[in-house]
């Protein structure tokens, strides 16, 4: 949250963005609840200038619930601080991601297992 500027624009593409730094952390709190983490997992990243790409696997965990799921990522950076981050993901693969995380509950074995950082993202 520190590299993020006070008037940050956050956008999960398809969804409406938010902005402004607190926002955006008010946002995020869910995420550090005892029972709820959350990781990701960097496939590739690159930087043209100011602007910097991700690819990865966001994991979202609450209790024995585990989704996982594609994001891309851009940041773009003035002075230091992040003033645009904008995500995209496939709403279909939230989707079944979390159909999975809920089958693992009842199903230990069917939990997907955190990707190597090596791997190319997906299923």
């Amino acid at each position: 949250m520190d590299l993020l500027s006070e008037d940050v624009r956050y956008v999960n593409v398809g969804l409406p963005p938010i902005v402004g730094r607190w926002r955006v952390r008010r946002a995020f709190e869910g995420l550090t609840r005892p029972f709820v983490t959350f990781e990701v997992v960097n496939h590739a990243v690159a930087t043209d200038g100011d602007i910097v790409l991700t690819e990865r696997t966001d994991v979202i965990s609450l209790g024995p619930f585990r989704a996982q799921f594609w994001v891309a990522g851009r940041f773009d950076v003035r002075d230091g601080e992040i003033v645009l981050w904008r995500d995209a993901f496939d709403f279909v693969d939230l989707t079944r991601a979390c159909v999975r995380g809920l089958a693992g509950i009842a199903v230990p074995g069917l939990r997907p297992r955190l990707p190597r950082t090596d791997a190319p993202p997906g299923r």
